[in-house]
Formats: structure tokens, sequence, C-alpha cells
């Protein structure tokens, strides 16, 4: 009888460390449905490293967007190759670049409001039901099945990376709490994050603060008796970094791919949310904790990286002729004929043009007010309840 060949999956993911992160209890289901059967990860390049120790990926394909296109690529001995070129090989290609960032060439023509914001948008639904839901798999089954742990992310630290940190972080007396306040968009962003471990200090005095320098890639441990820097610039800084979190007590994140390394590694996380309800993000993570801000305007569901109230200001404070020239772009008015009704040369048009949304990103890129409400005194008292519980 002639021996059946095992399945060949592909998954692609083009986005961040969260993004990446909650494939892996899709990619823990198929394997468990489609015993011996091979899984290929296609992901960001950047964040690649996080996955290599991961059995269960069979091959990691680091993925660069290449200019001036955006075409997705992967290197192959021969050079860079289009991941369109390889998906023919798989049994079965799992593309949630597509099906889920809608980051298509077609993606103009989709309707962008209505049924789909409600059935594609993770700012609507829980992550990972709408992944599972993605890959054909019914996660009420998934849920029943293996409970809430079937839903936690996966991330593997090797022996090695634990004794590194182990050095940097020995076991002493009193807590070890984590400050990654940062985030991929400035609407999703605490500004005060230098503030944070003062205030900590005053409630928790014998705390070891572990503080990201996004800047200048270090983390600042400091304790009562000093401070020391630990760096993770590099390669394999990110699973340096991993590695860190794993020796926490608590970790005060943003929105970001932090918080889910940490709710992989069992961390207790404290995370701020203003653009989506914190549930969207942790309805199955048991050690994580929600600051949400009350005003009426957040959640506020946006998909840029402003605040859209900010958004309206800027455009609001610009003189007419400027919300003129940017009217046409918005409205996708050929430059050419812009040029024309504002009688100006079309290479003038263009320059000022780009020179107002560079102003308008200046103005935009200032703190929301969803996060100006939340201050370092009442993160840091939220810190010492859940550590003191």
């Amino acid at each position: 009888m002639r021996k059946q060949k095992a399945k060949k999956f592909l998954f692609v993911r083009f986005g961040g460390i969260g993004d990446s992160l909650e494939l892996t209890p899709v990619v823990r289901e198929l394997r468990r449905r489609h015993k011996g059967c091979k899984v290929h990860f296609a992901v960001r390049a950047e964040i690649a490293e996080l996955f290599m120790h991961d059995k269960l990926f069979d091959r990691i394909l680091p993925v660069r967007r290449m200019p001036p296109s955006g075409l997705d690529c992967i290197h192959r001995d021969n050079g860079w190759v289009s991941l369109e070129c390889i998906k023919g090989n798989y049994t079965q290609v799992y593309d949630f670049k597509y099906s889920i960032e809608l980051n298509s060439p077609w993606q103009q023509l989709a309707e962008r409001d209505g049924p789909w914001r409600t059935s594609m948008n993770s700012n609507f639904t829980h992550w990972l039901e709408l992944s599972f839901a993605w890959a054909n798999i019914d996660w009420r089954e998934v849920l029943e099945r293996g409970g809430e742990a079937a839903f936690l992310p996966q991330y593997v630290p090797t022996a090695e990376e634990r004794e590194w940190a182990k050095e940097r972080i020995p076991d002493k007396d009193g807590p070890v709490i984590g400050i990654q306040l940062r985030a991929s968009s400035f609407a999703r962003t605490w500004y005060r994050s230098e503030e944070l471990p003062a205030k900590l200090r005053v409630l928790i005095p014998n705390a070891r603060v572990l503080y990201f320098d996004h800047d200048r890639l270090t983390w600042i441990l400091t304790e009562m008796v000093g401070s020391k820097q630990i760096e993770v610039g590099g390669e394999g800084g990110l699973r340096k970094s991993a590695a860190l979190v794993e020796r926490m007590d608590l970790l005060i994140s943003a929105d970001s791919g932090y918080s889910h390394i940490a709710a992989a590694l069992g961390t207790p996380t404290l995370t701020v949310y203003t653009t989506v309800p914190g549930w969207t993000r942790e309805k199955y993570y048991p050690k994580s904790y929600a600051i949400q801000s009350k005003l009426s305007c957040s959640p506020c569901f946006t998909l840029g990286g402003w605040c859209p109230k900010q958004q309206f200001r800027a455009v609001e404070a610009l003189p007419e002729r400027e919300k003129r020239i940017l009217a046409y772009g918005n409205q996708k008015v050929p430059a050419p004929v812009a040029a024309k009704e504002e009688k100006m040369p079309v290479q003038a048009f263009r320059a000022a043009h780009a020179g107002i949304q560079q102003k308008l990103k200046a103005l935009c890129a200032v703190e929301p007010d969803c996060m100006k409400e939340i201050s370092p005194e009442l993160i840091a008292g939220r810190a010492k309840e859940i550590l003191d519980a």
C-alpha cells in the first residue's frame, strides 16, 4: 500500500510580535488534527528569531517587504523570491496577511465599513477567536476540549537564555517589575514611563525595577543599592528581552508584543489600553490585568497610529489654503488638476502637499487625551494591588 504523503502547511503573517504569537495556538490545534504534518511559518524578518526554537514550526521563513513595490519576499539560494512563488508547494496556505490585514493589491476595492470591520478587525472580536476562524477552525470546539490553556500563545526560551537572564537578574528579596510602555503607534503609547520607577519605589520600597530604554535597546535595572544596564541590541536581542520578561514578577506594558510574550511565559502583566477594549486582547490570559481609559472617546478603534481627535484638531488648525491642498490628496484628485485649480506649478503643488502631510504628522505626534488621563500614581497603585494579591 502506498504511503500517504504528510501534509505540508504554510502560515503567513506580516505583523508585529503579538500578531505572530497569536497564531501559535492555531498551529497547535492544526498539528493535533493532522498528525505528522509539516508547518512552515513566513514571518517578518525582524521578529523571526522569536520562533526559531519552537518545535511547532518545522521551518521559519524570514520575510522582507521589498521597496518600491512592497512585495513580500523570502531568501533562496538564487536570491530573493516572492512568497507567491512558493505557495504552490503546500497542501494548504493560511495567509493571515491577506485575510486579517486585508493587505492585498485589491484592498482599495474592499468595503471598509459595516460588516468588514465587525468580521475581520480584531478591535471588535478577540484575536484568537478570529485567528481560529480564519483557519476554518471552530474556536468554541477548541475551548470546550482544551479550556483557556488551549488559547495561550506559545514561546520557548532556551536553557542558555534562561541562564543568561538569571545571571543578570539573580534571585533576591523584592519583586522584579518590568516597564515597557511603548507600542507601535502613538495612540497606544504611554509617554511618562520615566516617572514610574520612582512612584513604584514609594509604594514598594524593595522592588527591583527593570525599565526598557527603546532608543538604546537597553534594560535598566534599578535597585535600592544602585543600577546596571543590560544591553539587548543586535541579533538575539528580542530573545534576550523575552528571557528577562520571564524573570519578572510583573510586567507593566503598553498594548504591544511584550504583553503577549509575558502571557506565553506566565508572567503577570498590567497593560494600558486606549484604542481597543482590553478584553479583545486579554480574554484568555489569566494573569493579565487591564487599565482602560474612561473617556467617552476611548476605545476609539482606530487602525492608524494617531489619536483621531488629535488628527481632527491638527487639520482644523491648518490655514484654509493648506486644508484645500490636503483635501485634493484625500479625494485622489490628480496633481496636475489640483495644481491648475490652485494656480501653481505641478511640482510646487506636490512639494506643498508633502510638506502639509509632514506638518500634520508633527502635530499628531502628541500624547492622546486618553493616555493623559492615566497617571503614574494610578499605574503604580494597580501594580501594588496585583503584587499584594
